[in-house]
């Protein structure tokens, strides 16, 4: 006689919590530059909210490499001068009288 275990029943899988409405604003506020850090405040200091503390660490990450980037161009327009490629992207009123784009104009 052959034995199976028929004893665990198919249950479908559990439903994650839907999250708050305060939850999913500061998820979307974790992506805005200067905001990000008060996200991560706000999302420790909470109960554990999984949704929230992901879209706050993703937030903070983003931030962080906004930020060095920032730094970064900041050093080599001052060390090197005026850069190509960002005084191509610049705009500034009147250097293109006309334009659709600002990098449209040379």
């Amino acid at each position: 006689m052959q034995e199976t275990a028929h004893d665990q029943t198919a249950r479908p899988p559990e439903r994650a919590e839907e999250p708050s409405d305060i939850s999913r604003w500061l998820a979307a506020l974790a992506y805005a530059f200067v905001a990000a850090p008060f996200v991560v405040y706000e999302a420790r200091r909470r109960p554990p909210d999984e949704y929230l503390r992901f879209h706050a660490r993703q937030g903070f990450v983003l931030f962080f490499v906004e930020f060095v980037i920032l730094v970064a161009s900041m050093i080599l327009e001052a060390a090197i001068g005026k850069l190509g490629f960002l005084a191509r992207c610049s705009w500034r009123p009147g250097n293109c009288a006309g334009a659709w784009a600002p990098w449209a104009c040379r």
